[in-house]
């Protein structure tokens, strides 16, 4: 039998994520694949972290398209 040494962890969990899936042009692809590889990170990981500071200052309510109607314009 082999010896049994200490067991190997896998990576962290990051959470409940999901896929999202986008279509960029090949000139800035390749561009973000450069940056991320010299800031050692992965592109799906730096793709989410500029996200995530986006959606974090986005106000939804502003964002809306169809604004309140008044109640002096209801009939």
């Amino acid at each position: 039998m082999a010896p049994s040494g200490p067991k190997k962890r896998g990576r962290p969990s990051k959470g409940d994520r999901q896929v999202v899936t986008f279509r960029i042009n090949t000139v800035d692809a390749e561009k973000l694949f450069r940056i991320a590889e010299k800031l050692d990170m992965s592109v799906s990981d730096l793709v989410a972290e500029n996200i995530y500071g986006y959606l974090e200052g986005a106000d939804e309510a502003k964002l809306s398209n169809q604004e309140a109607l008044s109640f002096d314009k209801a009939s």
